[in-house]
């Protein structure tokens, strides 16, 4: 391992080449000089420097998949790579044996290896009697190649692509099946390169040659590129499908005429869309199913692409957990996207393409591959309970190898740590109704992320929820429940939420929730107003600015948000204008000023006070609703402003303390899970790469517990056991992460 930490006797406290506390933020640099301090601790036993909890064992087939940590998603088969001056020549397997080839990858601690079983339009790299078999590679070298990797107790997944069969199949019949696009005003008509879910024929071909793959190359799984039900030619993708066979599926299942054309206003063309969702996610269980039949308990992953995630992929948001296949999402990573794959299913993988880390390296213009930021981004995905996996490496693995092994000696670390049922705080609900029916994905993603990383920055719990979470069972978990500007709800919806309020929750809403059905509808109100304790009056606020947000000065009107926040909380974003509901008895905790910005404000003789509605509290039965004329995730998303982070936080403590609450700077990432009744685990991820390109260690983070009495706290990383002091632990260095285990009284 290369040097990155903190050494007594160093001049300044990181050790890297060419960094200075002066390429510190300022709000890191406390941190980090406590950090040579603590190292002088090491040596008289109280922190153990580097200690780990045993070797690993020798890794074996036996190794279930929710065990191997380290996922490796390359591999140079085809006579041909891609630079960025383009595609040239190579030798397979770097011109290495098979054998050299997958000791290489095992070497390097890889446990999940990804490859492609065919070069696109050339054939695929084993006898087939499907497709056309590849004449520049030996079919006879590569079924070594994975017999070898999987002696070195690799889980081998093949790599196709779903949707876009890239070689064809020998009975000519493909073309049949293709996907025939909806009329979305750009003319785009069929192309035989995307096939269509729709299809039985094409569903009992993937299946037959799934079947085909397990017989003659004995594989473990599949990992599926190319899976959205659209033609990926142009943006937005062309949607699918209205074929023979798929309209009278949606004619079977809904008793409707399938729509012509893309129409949001027909609710026709709103239930297609539901019904692509329903059918994508068949498709990909039928072909799964098939080839278990086959060889059971498979590992197969769908890639989910979420980075650019809109209605036309019809890759739906929902729970996936009792699929005998997981997604993979393709997505630089984030901590959104994290949670949503974790609530997505368990099993859930983030994929790292390389060029969202290491650009240079990628492409073959650096020399090594340096770990940080990927160990940053991977520990981070872990912490979450999901699985990250390396890829999209040209370079030579000679150049890549140490690099590698870095990352994943950080990950096994971790590797019985992972998952379990999160500690409940706050749900965020993540509305798939209303990124589809409102048309606005794009304000719809900066809500929900913005929200997501206030939670995050403040050191707030909080899992991703979907529409089918709202019921009774699925809100009681949570103490606090979030809706950021989640305009579309059904009555049902609407039901659950003002029971889950009046049997003692805390519903925290922003902007135009409840305004509209679970279609898209527009409501003459707030379906919610009973509830939030206001009345909807108009769609904007007093002052427009760009992309239609509109400044929110917002003045405390009590007590305790008066002494937290002074004179105002001011951001940009959205906002919608209310009034209360008469004799309801809700209360304004924050007025909205009418001025349009604080720009030359004079504090001693102009009015910026108001009697508008900006925050409103409504007790409600046993619980707390609290509404928000302003989308604050759209503001944070924007432009992270502190005070409106730490207004978010203050509202939600105000009624309802958080089981677990963590004294860190911003830049540390923390979850936690349950292991029994008496058990957690608490993962503190050190992010400082991700912005500085190396890890900065971080010092003295607090962990306190609320929710019962702490007995004892531990580090299996480290091997440290931590003093206790008024039921709150410090841990008092922090390198790539830490992982402590509280026990409880």
């Amino acid at each position: 391992m290369r040097c990155i930490g903190v050494h007594q006797g160093d001049a300044d406290p990181i050790c890297t080449k060419g960094m200075t506390m002066s390429h510190l933020p300022a709000s890191l640099a406390a941190n980090v000089i406590i950090v040579a301090l603590m190292m002088c601790l090491c040596a008289s036993g109280q922190v153990a420097d580097g200690a780990q909890m045993g070797a690993d064992a020798e890794l074996t087939m036996d190794m279930p998949l929710n065990k191997r940590v380290c996922r490796l998603f390359a591999g140079r088969i085809r006579p041909v790579t891609y630079t960025n001056n383009g595609p040239r020549p190579v030798k397979p397997f770097h011109g290495l044996s098979v054998e050299q080839y997958a000791d290489l990858v095992a070497d390097m601690g890889t446990e999940v290896w990804s490859v492609d079983t065919g070069w696109t339009a050339h054939g695929v790299f084993f006898e087939s009697e499907m497709v056309p078999v590849n004449k520049d590679v030996d079919p006879g070298q590569f079924k070594a190649l994975i017999r070898r990797a999987q002696q070195r107790g690799i889980l081998m997944q093949g790599l196709q692509q779903l949707s876009e069969v890239t070689n064809r199949d020998l009975s000519g019949k493909m073309d049949a099946w293709a996907i025939q696009p909806i009329d979305d005003g750009t003319g785009r008509k069929a192309d035989p390169r995307w096939l269509s879910y729709a299809n039985a024929d094409f569903r009992q071909w993937w299946s037959e040659h799934m079947i085909e793959h397990i017989r003659v190359l004995d594989i473990d799984g599949f990992w599926f590129d190319g899976t959205p039900f659209a033609q990926r030619t142009g943006w937005p993708w062309a949607p699918g499908c209205l074929s023979d066979e798929a309209r009278a599926d949606f004619k079977a299942k809904t008793g409707l005429d399938a729509p012509e054309k893309v129409d949001w206003s027909s609710q026709v063309f709103r239930e297609w869309v539901k019904w692509r969702y329903d059918t994508t996610v068949d498709f990909m269980s039928a072909v799964t199913m098939a080839a278990e039949k086959e060889k059971p308990n498979l590992a197969v992953a769908m890639v989910y692409n979420m980075s650019v995630c809109d209605w036309h992929l019809g890759l739906p948001m929902r729970r996936l957990d009792d699929r005998r296949w997981y997604p993979a999402i393709h997505g630089p990573e984030t901590r959104l996207l994290d949670k949503l794959g974790r609530a997505m299913s368990p099993r859930t993988e983030l994929w790292f393409w390389a060029s969202w880390f290491d650009k240079d390296v990628v492409w073959g213009e650096g020399q090594y591959f340096d770990p940080d930021k990927t160990i940053a981004a991977g520990l981070r995905t872990l912490a979450h309970g999901v699985y990250p996996s390396l890829g999209g490496w040209s370079a030579d693995f000679e150049l890549l190898k140490d690099g590698i092994k870095d990352v994943f000696d950080e990950f096994k670390k971790r590797r019985d740590f992972i998952g379990g049922q999160t500690v409940k705080y706050a749900a965020i609900l993540v509305s798939q109704q209303t990124r589809d029916y409102r048309r606005q994905p794009g304000e719809f993603w900066q809500s929900v992320e913005g929200v997501s990383d206030l939670h995050s920055d403040q050191h707030l719990l909080s899992d991703v929820i979907f529409d089918e979470d709202l019921t009774a069972e699925g809100l009681k978990p949570y103490p606090v429940v979030v809706l950021p500007n989640v305009g579309c709800l059904s009555e049902a919806q609407c039901n659950a939420l003002r029971q889950y309020v009046r049997d003692g929750g805390t519903l925290i809403s922003t902007a135009s929730t409840s305004l509209y059905d679970e279609w898209g509808n527009r409501r003459e109100d707030f379906a919610l107003a009973g509830l939030f304790g206001v009345h909807h009056v108009a769609d904007k606020s007093f002052a427009t600015g760009s992309e239609g947000d509109s400044t929110q000065i917002l003045i405390p009107k009590t007590e305790r948000f008066s002494q937290a926040f002074e004179r105002f909380v001011c951001f940009m974003a959205p906002a919608v204008r209310v009034r209360t509901v008469a004799d309801s008895g809700a209360e304004i905790l924050f007025a909205v000023s009418k001025r349009s910005s604080l720009n030359a404000l004079n504090l001693r003789s102009d009015t910026y006070d108001s009697s508008e509605p900006g925050i409103v509290r409504n007790r409600y039965g046993r619980g707390v609703s609290i509404y928000l004329t302003a989308a604050i995730g759209k503001g944070y998303h924007r432009k992270r402003h502190p005070r409106a982070a730490r207004l978010l936080a203050a509202l939600e403590q105000s009624s309802a303390t958080p089981p677990l609450e963590f004294q860190a700077p911003a830049v540390l990432e923390t979850t936690a899970f349950r292991r029994g009744p008496k058990e957690l685990v608490a993962h503190l991820v050190n992010a400082t790469a991700l912005s500085l390109g190396k890890m900065a260690p971080l010092a003295d983070i607090s962990i306190t517990v609320n929710d019962g009495s702490l007995k004892r706290a531990t580090s299996p990383i480290t091997g440290t056991r931590f003093k206790i002091k008024d039921n709150r632990v410090t841990v008092p260095v922090v390198r790539y992460g830490e992982v402590v285990v509280l026990e409880l009284e």
